[in-house]
């Protein structure tokens, strides 16, 4: 089954939301995606090696790598680890 990607729409409509956090919440998981992406090339691993290390099917790790999954903190530190890195959350003032 094909799932559809995060929209706006959807996040508006289930967690009402405002478009400005919308917008905070698409660039902080475009960017996570982005590093995991760039951290798992770098090591020359697919996504298949993570999906075997991690339990986490490739197709999820693909959705998330693209910014249309929504991963649970858990599954981040999985996939993290399986590449051999950890996980550093940081809060900042606005």
């Amino acid at each position: 089954m094909k799932r559809k990607p995060i929209t706006e729409d959807m996040i508006l409509k289930n967690a009402k939301n405002t478009p400005d956090l919308v917008e905070i919440q698409r660039q902080v998981r475009m960017k996570m995606a982005t590093q995991l992406a760039e951290k798992r090339k770098a090591r020359r691993m697919t996504q298949t090696d993570v999906s075997a290390i991690t339990g986490i099917k490739r197709s999820n790790i693909s959705r998330l790598e693209t910014g249309c999954y929504n991963p649970t903190l858990d599954s981040i530190v999985r996939i993290a680890d399986s590449i051999g890195l950890k996980v550093n959350i940081t809060f900042s003032e606005k």
